[in-house]
């Protein structure tokens, strides 16, 4: 009575009332095969238990959803296998593959299926290596292959993947499942590993493994991961030494903390830039120093005047190198006496010398170096640095240079000395200079009619005319 109540009764409200009552599965099943009411049969298969009542419901019913139904139920392999092979629906295809337990069918259905999501369902279930590794290798979808190659632990297979995968999510994946410590270094050091090379190496701790992939990895980025991961000194100065990419160069000197090996690679570095991070690492003064004097690029000579301490090796570079950056720098971190005098009076570079002038306090060397030195700049500049009047004077009287005498002229204003230069100096433009700071209108008047200089006699008539 149930089931014909709920195979035909109008009432929508009988027929569902009626169907859940049904507990005779005969009367289950009539009820699901043939009440005309889909909804009706999609309830009544929640309750079907005869598998092949359910596999007739899930391969010829008209409604997608009694049929999903009815796949849900199915536990008989040959009937999950046909539904998802042939089924329309790729939801219940789906739904029974899901189901699947038998690895011929699945192993079917990954190969062939057209159904992206289908061949990834199948994929997760399978548990044949063989099949796996074809999928892994063959298939056209990129997340198809990453479903069987997460499913994979051979090694081989793996490195086939990384070597010739396409899909950076997929070299990901297999890098992730490589495992063999022979592999991983192999793996590491090819070109095609480059973007998993990180991944890759980050498994290996041996250090002897890391150093092999640091020297002799094709990639940058294997190269730099094993640097990353290396504390090894010696190591460490051979790439900074030896790489090729700069980026790497530098984060192998960075991790070097053994001056031994920075003083190596500072000395015996091919690349300049190399020997000039190096030299900037470096404590040791007594390498500093010879590489200061000795090393043939001004680059590197540079960095290391700029960490030399000691006063007579930054004398001989202020004195000697070849670069005029180089021996500005020197010069200007002496403070030793001794050293800036002598380069106040025998340094080839005028710039020098001045540098070195301007910080010597003797003002009786500087009153030498105003005498003696060939330079009409140079002697001018040292009498500019003279306060004391005493040698200002000698240097006024004696000065075999014109403009040492005229500057220290400017300086002065002993009116004897002035008097004595205007009777005495050679010079017309030195007598010029005292008759504009004279006083003694006597020797004035004398110089206005006497001087061989029509401008030292003009221009002791116009002092005159001022001092009136």
């Amino acid at each position: 009575m149930l089931g014909k109540l709920a195979k035909t009764d109008p009432s929508d409200f009988v027929r569902f009332a009626a169907a859940e009552k049904l507990t005779d599965q005969e009367v289950i099943c009539d009820v699901a095969l043939n009440a005309t009411d889909p909804h009706i049969r999609r309830q009544t298969v929640q309750k079907v238990e005869d598998q092949k009542i359910l596999a007739k419901i899930a391969l010829t019913d008209t409604d997608d959803k009694t049929r999903l139904e009815a796949v849900l139920r199915i536990t008989d392999q040959e009937v999950l296998t046909q539904v998802s092979r042939n089924e329309k629906s790729d939801e219940i295809r789906l739904a029974a593959v899901e189901r699947l337990e038998d690895q011929e069918s699945l192993a079917g259905i990954a190969r062939t299926d057209l159904a992206n999501s289908i061949r990834i369902a199948a994929v997760k279930k399978l548990e044949l290596k063989g099949t796996l590794s074809e999928v892994a290798l063959k298939d056209s979808v990129w997340e198809v292959r990453l479903a069987a190659v997460e499913r994979l632990d051979d090694q081989e297979i793996l490195k086939q993947v990384i070597k010739t995968e396409d899909s950076e999510h997929v070299r990901a994946a297999a890098a992730a499942m490589v495992t063999d410590k022979k592999l991983l270094c192999e793996l590491a050091k090819m070109p095609q590993a480059a973007q998993v090379a990180s991944m890759l190496i980050d498994k290996i701790d041996e250090d002897k493994v890391l150093a092999d992939i640091a020297i002799n990895a094709e990639s940058e980025e294997a190269r730099e991961a094993a640097i990353l991961k290396i504390d090894d000194q010696s190591l460490l100065a051979r790439v900074a030494k030896q790489e090729t990419a700069e980026h790497i160069r530098s984060l192998a000197l960075d991790k070097l903390s053994d001056e031994g090996f920075i003083a190596d690679v500072a000395k015996t570095a091919d690349v300049d830039g190399v020997r000039i991070a190096a030299v900037r690492k470096l404590e040791n003064q007594e390498v500093l120093a010879d590489i200061a004097i000795s090393d043939p690029d001004w680059g590197v000579r540079i960095a290391a005047v700029k960490r030399v301490d000691s006063q007579e090796v930054l004398y001989k570079a202020a004195e000697k190198d070849t670069n005029g950056s180089i021996r500005e720098i020197a010069v200007d971190k002496i403070f030793e006496q001794q050293y800036l005098v002598q380069l106040g009076k025998l340094a080839s570079d005028n710039d020098v010398k001045k540098k070195a002038i301007k910080k010597i306090t003797d003002e009786a060397e500087l009153g030498e170096i105003a005498k003696t030195d060939p330079s009409d700049d140079i002697c001018a500049y040292a009498v500019e640095h003279i306060e004391d009047r005493e040698v200002l004077g000698d240097i006024a009287l004696t000065a075999p240079n014109d403009d040492a005498r005229r500057v220290a002229i400017k300086r002065v204003s002993d009116q004897k000395l002035l008097a004595e230069v205007l009777e005495k100096d050679a010079s017309w433009a030195v007598r010029l200079t005292a008759v504009k700071k004279l006083d003694n209108k006597k020797i004035l008047e004398k110089s206005s009619k006497k001087d061989v200089s029509k401008f030292v006699r003009d221009s002791a008539v116009e002092r005159l005319a001022a001092l009136k």
